[in-house]
């Protein structure tokens, strides 16, 4: 690995006319492509994965979803967690999940 550069790719980059690639050299080539391929959607997944992706679909305000938590203030969402009763926690809870 020549300057950061496979020694596969390295050698199809310095191809004359009177080179010839071998069918081991093509196949390394097509190899490293798709090791570099499987990086890029490993990263790209990686990222999808961190990103939350969640949706109150019952428009109720909960301090349990990450939503209705950041559009409070910490005051606020503080006082309101310790207003809780058991009973609205298990009610809030159930909302969610159905």
């Amino acid at each position: 690995m020549e300057m950061g550069m496979p020694a596969s790719i390295q050698k199809v980059c310095e191809l004359s006319d009177d080179t010839k690639l071998t069918c081991i050299d093509i196949i390394s080539v097509i190899i490293v492509l798709l090791l570099y391929m499987v990086s890029f959607l490993s990263i790209i997944c990686f990222l999808l994965a961190i990103i939350a992706r969640v949706k109150n679909l019952n428009h109720t305000k909960s301090i349990f979803f990450f939503g209705s938590i950041g559009k409070m203030s910490f005051p606020n969402y503080k006082d309101r967690v310790k207003q809780l009763t058991e009973q609205e926690i298990m009610q809030s809870i159930s909302l969610l999940i159905t």
